[in-house]
């Protein structure tokens, strides 16, 4: 009799408000996240690469200072590798490869829960959908910020320890500076984010792991080639080419580097790299440019990503309510 009663007890399900029980989720998907040797690599990768940044600069400093002919450049790219410069040096590397390595971490996270039916599970347990996904995007939000935090927080330990090594004078920030350094790493958390829904919406639409992750850089891949296809035909005289240079305006790809230049750009200028020829976000501007970011606005720039968020989660959400769990 009791054996009966327990048999049709049910699954337990989660005690407390559907907020404790979805930050709950939260931290189980950081769990899987921490505990999948992918992420160690990952974040190895990371490190090594920056470490390899950080020798190429070196180098460039040993065989610099040694030749007379280019001694007196020597002391400009030590500060490179001095704080606040480095700064500089470790922001432009997070926003090259963060994005290829978040956009892995969750087209792999988010896609082996379908290949382990561990959604399944959840939702019988009374876990909505809305609840899995909330979950979910706020586990690649916090891995978002913490890569941005851990990157630059490595970049300032390289520049008070590595470049006074090799002449480098530590310098507080000029006015404005701190302001400059806690937006940049709040826009480069953003971005990293926002390339994980993507991630998200890949595995989410193929239920696998291989389309998150496959997808994903397959998009980061085409909208470069494409986006400057379409600057280059924007170069040629006539209305209709001076719209297809247009088109790049609304990628992902430019908008994220264009709000990197927006936020960026005084007084340490951390998107120097990413506009090398100075033209500032928001000009005007007349005739064709190879630039688009020059006349792309901060605020264009920060709406453009943000949307590009909310249709990624969005579209996230409707698969996850029209499909049979089953499937």
């Amino acid at each position: 009799m009791l054996q009966s009663a327990q048999n049709m007890a049910g699954a337990p399900r989660a005690q407390g408000s559907q907020l404790a029980h979805t930050w709950r989720l939260v931290r189980w998907e950081l769990f899987l996240a921490w505990r999948r040797a992918l992420s160690k690599v990952l974040i190895g990768i990371l490190i090594v690469g920056f470490a390899l940044v950080v020798a190429i600069v070196v180098v460039a400093y040993v065989v610099t200072s040694g030749n007379p002919d280019s001694q007196a450049a020597a002391p400009a790219i030590s500060q490179q590798l001095t704080f606040p410069n480095a700064l500089l040096l470790g922001g432009i590397y997070a926003a090259r490869i963060g994005p290829l390595l978040v956009s892995i971490l969750a087209g792999v996270l988010i896609g082996s829960e379908y290949g382990y039916s561990t959604q399944r599970l959840a939702f019988s347990r009374g876990v909505g959908r809305g609840q899995m996904l909330a979950a979910q995007v706020g586990a690649l939000g916090i891995v978002a910020l913490a890569t941005s935090l851990v990157s630059m927080l490595l970049t300032a330990l390289v520049g008070v320890t590595v470049g006074p090594v090799f002449g480098g004078t530590i310098a507080a920030p000029a006015a404005g500076g701190w302001q400059e350094i806690t937006t940049y790493t709040l826009v480069l958390s953003l971005i990293l984010f926002v390339y994980s829904l993507l991630a998200l919406f890949f595995a989410t639409l193929g239920r696998s792991v291989w389309t998150g992750v496959g997808l994903s850089l397959g998009w980061l891949l085409v909208e470069g080639f494409v986006s400057g296809i379409f600057q280059l035909l924007g170069t040629a005289p006539g209305a209709v080419f001076k719209f297809i240079g247009h088109i790049p305006d609304w990628f992902l790809g430019v908008n994220t580097t264009a709000l990197k230049i927006a936020t960026s750009s005084s007084p340490l200028n951390f998107a120097f790299l990413d506009n090398p020829t100075g033209a500032s976000s928001g000009g005007g501007g007349g005739g064709p440019v190879l630039n688009p970011t020059a006349l792309i606005t901060g605020t264009h720039a920060l709406l453009v990503v943000l949307g590009y968020g909310v249709v990624f989660v969005g579209l996230s959400y409707w698969l996850l309510r029209v499909r049979d769990v089953t499937d």
